[in-house]
């Protein structure tokens, strides 16, 4: 799988899933199978992936796909304001229980927090 730095991303990771997909094309080619052949090869490796990357992609419910998005969102944010995703969420989940007003909330987003902030207290 490709990454940068290290880190597996959202396009990463559906090139992966095409890759699958090409490879089991690719050794049914050099196979040389039949129509009949081809279609049980794909029934049998590729379905299996299509169905993970489909729920990969939506979630497997439209509630399920906000939520998803919502904590993609939150993560993506994260990296663009130079935090480590994971110190950021449970910087987050610490101290969300605990805000009250608008104001309380909004110092929690990713480009109100610091790096020292998510240092202190771990």
């Amino acid at each position: 799988m490709l990454s940068v730095k290290g880190r597996t991303g959202n396009a990463e990771k559906a090139i992966n899933y095409i890759g699958k997909l090409y490879a089991i094309e690719h050794k049914a080619e050099e196979n040389k199978l039949t129509h009949k052949e081809l279609s049980e090869e794909r029934l049998k490796h590729a379905k299996p992936i299509l169905d993970e990357f489909k729920n990969w992609l939506f979630s497997g419910h439209p509630r399920g796909a906000k939520a998803s998005a919502a904590l993609y969102s939150l993560i993506e944010t994260a990296k663009a304001n130079d935090l480590e995703p994971y110190s950021y969420l449970r910087f987050l989940f610490d101290r969300l229980p605990h805000a009250k007003s608008e104001g309380e909330y909004k110092v929690l987003l990713p480009n109100r927090v610091s790096k020292e902030q998510l240092n202190r207290g771990f």
